[in-house]
């Protein structure tokens, strides 16, 4: 039975990324995978389900080289584990050339 919940494929991505929020400190983690809906990251610091931040992160890309994206996200959810709180975040308003970018990483 597939219990995937996401709309569209996800792929792995281990990239620095940096999390930030209106009047908080950024928050330095490491992605873990990336779909047209979300991404996973893993941060050493919870944050609650709601939680509205931009997240910032690049996408190693063959025919562009590293393509830098900067995209609105919401906490849809957060796991305890041995590497920190992985982070499940879904994008929000989302412009036509981050979807490209992150359709064509996660298609080829």
């Amino acid at each position: 039975m597939n219990t995937e919940r996401r709309g569209s494929p996800r792929k792995p991505l281990k990239v620095a990324a940096v999390v930030q929020a209106t009047g908080a400190p950024p928050i330095a983690g490491k992605t873990a995978d990336v779909s047209l809906n979300g991404l996973s990251v893993v941060l050493s610091v919870d944050l609650p389900p709601g939680y509205t931040c931009l997240v910032n992160f690049d996408i190693p890309m063959k025919q562009w080289g590293k393509h830098h994206l900067s995209l609105k996200a919401r906490v849809a959810y957060s796991v305890c584990g041995s590497e920190g709180f992985r982070i499940g975040m879904q994008f929000l308003d989302v412009d036509r050339d981050a979807e490209t970018t992150i359709r064509t990483y996660t298609m080829g």
